[in-house]
């Protein structure tokens, strides 16, 4: 009877062992697939981030390619020769036409107020 006892109370704690042992790997398993999801998750969230910026610098390279083409361009050349650098073709001749306003503004700047004072009495 006694041995009938204990093999009754080595089966209860086998049992119980072995589901305790069961219920540990699920616990394991679970909360690896959740870590392994969340990496998952932020490695997707870089990607998509890394090809906005990818596509972002091909638009970037491909605007720059096609400034570099224009630039070595003849009619790109002369303009930028015209407006920075104040050239002409032979034979041309370059007009410069300033505005009243400018020229007001620019004479008005130099005078005290006594002299702007007078000027309104006086003018020419």
């Amino acid at each position: 009877m006694i041995t009938n006892k204990k093999k009754k109370i080595k089966s209860k704690i086998s049992t119980v062992l072995f589901f305790t042992v069961v219920v540990l790997i699920i616990v394991f398993l679970i909360s690896t697939n959740w870590k392994i999801n969340r990496r998952r998750k932020e490695l997707i969230e870089k990607r998509d981030a890394l090809q906005a910026q990818i596509q972002e610098l091909e638009q970037k390279n491909k605007n720059l390619k096609e400034q570099e083409i224009e630039a070595g361009s003849m009619d790109h050349l002369e303009e930028a020769a015209r407006e920075q650098l104040d050239l002409k073709k032979p034979g041309e001749e370059v007009v410069v036409i300033q505005k009243e306003e400018e020229e007001e503004s620019n004479a008005e700047e130099g005078q005290s107020w006594w002299d702007r004072f007078k000027s309104i009495w006086t003018r020419d």
